[in-house]
C-alpha cells in the first residue's frame, strides 16, 4: 500500500513539473513573437504635425504616409503637404524625411511651393523649423504675376524675408 501512494505522490509531481515546463515554454514563445513584432517596421497613415511658437500656430506638416525609423526620431513621408500660416505659403512634395529632434524636413521629387502671388519649383528643399531657413542646390524656378527667376540654389530666410539665387540667375520682368 505504500508503494501505491509513492507511485501516486511521484506521478503528481512529475506531473507538476509538465505542466509549469508547459506554461513556462509557452510565455517563453508569446514574448518571442512580441520582440519580433516589436522590431518590424512601423508606419502612420495620415500623419499630421502642428508646430506652434508662443500659442500660434506656425506651421502644419502633413503627409499621406510616415514610414518611422526604428528609433522614432525620422519619418520617411509620402504625399507630403506643408503650410506655413504666417506666410501663407503652401509646399507639396512627393515624398521627404522629417527629423523629429531638429525639426528639419528635406524633401524631394517634383516640388511646388506656393504664396499668394508667386510659386517656387525645384527637386529637392531642406526646410529648418528653428531657423526659418529653406534650403535648396538644384535648379529652381521662381514665377510670379509679373516676374519669372530662375537658378541654380537657393537660400529663404522667413524672418528677413529675403530670397537669394546662387548661381545661373536668369531674371524676367514682365510689364
Amino acid at each position: 500500500m505504500i508503494e501505491f501512494f509513492m507511485k501516486k505522490g511521484l506521478l503528481v509531481i512529475l506531473s507538476l513539473i509538465l505542466f509549469s515546463l508547459f506554461f513556462f515554454m509557452l510565455r517563453e514563445e508569446k514574448d518571442g513573437r512580441l520582440e519580433i513584432h516589436q522590431k518590424g517596421s512601423s508606419f502612420i497613415e495620415g500623419l499630421k504635425i502642428v508646430n506652434k511658437k508662443n500659442g500660434a500656430t506656425e506651421w502644419i506638416l502633413t503627409a499621406q504616409r510616415a514610414d518611422l525609423s526604428e528609433n522614432g526620431d525620422r519619418a520617411d513621408l509620402s504625399d507630403i503637404e506643408m503650410n506655413i500660416q504666417n506666410r501663407g505659403i503652401t509646399l507639396h512634395a512627393e515624398k521627404g524625411t522629417y527629423v523629429m529632434s531638429g525639426k528639419k524636413l528635406s524633401v524631394e521629387g517634383r516640388i511646388l511651393a506656393r504664396g499668394k502671388s508667386y510659386s517656387i519649383t525645384s527637386d529637392n528643399v531642406t526646410f529648418d523649423s528653428s531657423s526659418g531657413m529653406l534650403r535648396t542646390d538644384s535648379k529652381i524656378v521662381m514665377e510670379g504675376q509679373r516676374f519669372s527667376v530662375e537658378g541654380r540654389g537657393m537660400d529663404s530666410d522667413s524672418a528677413e524675408q529675403k530670397v537669394r539665387i546662387h548661381r545661373d540667375v536668369k531674371a524676367v520682368f514682365y510689364r
